[in-house]
């Protein structure tokens, strides 16, 4: 997916695929319980 015809375009790619997979996770994870955990 993130194949594109410059840096900048391949860049792009990779930032619509993680907003559109971080959409995703919102919509699944709504009326369920989550923790956000930090590892160092």
């Amino acid at each position: 997916m993130p194949e594109g015809q410059t840096e900048e375009e391949s860049l792009g790619n990779i930032k619509d695929a993680i907003h559109d997979y971080l959409e995703t996770v919102d919509e699944l994870g709504k009326d369920k319980e989550s923790r956000y955990v930090k590892v160092c």
